[in-house]
Formats: C-alpha cells, structure tokens, sequence
C-alpha cells in the first residue's frame, strides 16, 4: 500500500488527536510516547496494517436479513411494512403476516393486521392490543381463512400454547 510521504514496510503513520489536558507535549507521555489511557494523543500506527482495518472492522457487520422469520423485530416490521407497499398478496407473504399476528410486540401485531387489513379486507375481529388468550381464537379464524384459500398444505403453524 502507498501512503503519501511514507516509505517501507516498517513505516509509520501518525495521527494527530485533540490533546489531552495535562500531558505535556499536546498528550504524549515523557520520551516521546503516546499515554494508553484514552483515544487522545499521537498514535502511531504501522503502515502495513493498515488493510487490516476495515476487514476487522466489517468481520462483525454483515446485514441482518429481512423477513417474517428474521431474528429481528425491526427486520420482521420492515417485511410487514415492505409488503404494504407492495400489495403482496402472495401466499408466503399471506402466511407470514399471519405468523405475525402472535408476535409477543404488539407493534408487529399492528402493523401485521392493518397490511392484512389493506391487502384482504378482513380483520376477524382481531384486535393487537387484546392479550394472548384473547387474541387466540382470532388467530385461529385467520389460520382457518388461510387454508380455506391457499390450503392446509402450506399453512402457517399457530402456536396457542
């Protein structure tokens, strides 16, 4: 890698920081020395390593992905709130929305009635704000409206227990 004004394979780039209040030299320790104690200071850092960086740095990045069954409940509203936009009224987007209906947040359970709402017509009396043993038989009536439709083959499980 070439750095501007650095040469070899053991040189140095530095890098200045705002100073930190009572070390002498604008933070460097007695000899010359960055203080260990903080992110302030002059650090020195070998040249090449420097690639290294954003590998290391990216190692622990990769996306979470979106969907019904995504470990997220972020990622789980976005699939709901993708399929609004939409007008998905595909049978695997039709199952996951269901699936949503028992989500323990009741903000995934909103958005998941207002798109089945939007793309059927339908709420079943089903109400998010409701608690769970309330909610159950309303889950039930979308299961049962699911396999009348698309059959019992591809349903989504309901977990009532």
């Amino acid at each position: 890698m070439s750095v501007p004004g650095v040469e070899g394979r053991g040189a140095t780039l530095k890098t200045r920081l705002p100073a930190r209040s009572g070390l002498p030299g604008g933070g460097l320790l007695p000899g010359g020395s960055p203080p260990r104690t903080g992110w302030r200071g002059t650090y020195t850092l070998p040249v090449h390593r420097l690639p290294l960086i954003p590998v290391v740095l990216l190692a622990g990045c990769a996306p979470i992905p979106m969907g019904f069954d995504a470990p997220s409940e972020t990622k789980r509203q976005d699939a709901i709130v993708a399929a609004a936009a939409s007008g998905d009224r595909s049978p695997q987007t039709l199952r996951g929305l269901i699936s949503q209906l028992d989500s323990p947040d009741p903000a995934t359970r909103m958005l998941a009635i207002r798109t089945l709402e939007r793309l059927t017509g339908q709420t079943f009396g089903y109400d998010y704000s409701d608690p769970s043993w309330k909610r159950e038989r309303f889950v039930q009536a979308w299961v049962d409206w699911y396999d009348s439709e698309y059959g019992t083959a591809s349903a989504p499980e309901a977990d009532h227990g």
